[in-house]
């Protein structure tokens, strides 16, 4: 910790363990899994945030899938249709 409160003296005007800041919280702060797992918001790159938008994602494809098969499914009705009127 004295290294951390040397660091931030220098920096910040301020020693770190003055603040509340202990060497748990850098080692958390310097996590980066610990960082990633921390932003969870609509969005985030947290994990669950990850599997929540590719879950989304895969519906809103499979959605789109079944829209773009009725829509082809029609085109090609109509150009028989128009090629029978020939």
């Amino acid at each position: 910790m004295d290294g951390l409160d040397e660091i931030a003296q220098a920096i910040t005007g301020f020693r770190a363990s003055e603040r509340g800041f202990s060497a748990d919280d850098l080692e958390k702060a310097l996590d980066p899994k610990s960082n990633v797992a921390l932003r969870a918001n609509t969005g985030g790159p947290a994990p669950s945030e990850t599997l929540r938008m590719i879950d989304g994602r895969h519906k809103m494809l499979s959605q789109h899938s079944l829209l773009v098969a009725d829509l082809q499914s029609k085109a090609a009705r109509v150009l028989l249709e128009l090629k029978a009127i020939k």
